[in-house]
C-alpha cells in the first residue's frame, strides 16, 4: 500500500470532506440465533451516520480519517420468542432493551481512480479502533401460573483495534460536488464483561459489520 502512494502520489493536491448515511448488516453469528439467548444473537439491521476527511496529496491517492456510527436494534420479536421456546413453562416475554451501538475510527489510504470527468471508482484502507457497547436491557417473562421473572443485564463497552476496508464510487454531477456511493467491512473479536442477574458475566463475541452509504462529498482544490 506504500509503494502505491509512493509510485502514484504525483501531481495536484487537494482535499474532501464527506458527510454520509446508511445501512449497517450485522454478519456471521452476530444478529442470528445461535442457540443461546445472548442480546447479540438477535441483532437486527441498523441505521449508520459517519463523516470523512480525506488530504489528497496526488491526483489517484489520499491519506484521511473516518468517523461511523451505527445504532443496532434488538429483533424483539424473535428475542421473545427465544425466550419462551426455551421453557415450556413460559407462557410470553416482553423485551426492553436498548440497542447495540458501534463507532469506528480509523485512518488510512484512499485511492481515487477516475474513467471519466464525471465518474471514478473509490477504495479505502484503514486502521484503528472499533468500540462496541452492549445494551443493558430487561425481559420479563410470565410463566403459565402467573407470575413473572425478569431478567436484567447491564452495559458494557470494549473496544478493540481493527482494519477497515471499503470500495465505492463517486459521481460528478456540479463542479466541486460529489455524490457517493460505499460499501464497508469491520469486524472484531470483542470481551464485554457485564452483570446480568447481579452475577458477573465474562464472554466474547464476534462483532462483524457491513455499512451501506450513500453521502455528498465537496472536493476542496
Amino acid at each position: 500500500m506504500l509503494c502505491f502512494a509512493m509510485a502514484f502520489g504525483q501531481g495536484a493536491e487537494s482535499g474532501m470532506f464527506k458527510l454520509r448515511s446508511g445501512i449497517s448488516v450485522p454478519l456471521g453469528s452476530y444478529g442470528k440465533n445461535s442457540g443461546t439467548l445472548d442480546y447479540s444473537g438477535f441483532v437486527g439491521r441498523g441505521t449508520n451516520f459517519g463523516a470523512e476527511a480525506v488530504y489528497f496529496y496526488g491526483e489517484n491517492v489520499g491519506f484521511g480519517g473516518l468517523l461511523s456510527y451505527s445504532s443496532f436494534k434488538l429483533d424483539n420479536e424473535r428475542f421473545a420468542g427465544a425466550y419462551v421456546n426455551s421453557n415450556i413453562n413460559y407462557d410470553t416475554a416482553f423485551i426492553n432493551v436498548n440497542p447495540y451501538r458501534t463507532l469506528v475510527g480509523v485512518v488510512g489510504f484512499y485511492f481515487d481512480l477516475p474513467v471519466g470527468d464525471y465518474f471514478a471508482f473509490t477504495m479505502k484502507m484503514m486502521v484503528g479502533s472499533h468500540i462496541v457497547q452492549k445494551p443493558a436491557g430487561v425481559v420479563t417473562v410470565e410463566n403459565r401460573v402467573s407470575s413473572t421473572i425478569n431478567f436484567v443485564e447491564t452495559s458494557s463497552i470494549s473496544s478493540k483495534f481493527a482494519l477497515y476496508t471499503g470500495c465505492g464510487f463517486r459521481v460528478n454531477p456540479y463542479e466541486n460536488w460529489n455524490l457517493t456511493a460505499d460499501i464497508e467491512y469491520v469486524g472484531s473479536k470483542l470481551s464485554f464483561e457485564y452483570e446480568k442477574n447481579a452475577n458477573t458475566v465474562r464472554n466474547e463475541k464476534i462483532i462483524k459489520t457491513l455499512v451501506f452509504s450513500f453521502g455528498i462529498a465537496y472536493f476542496i482544490e
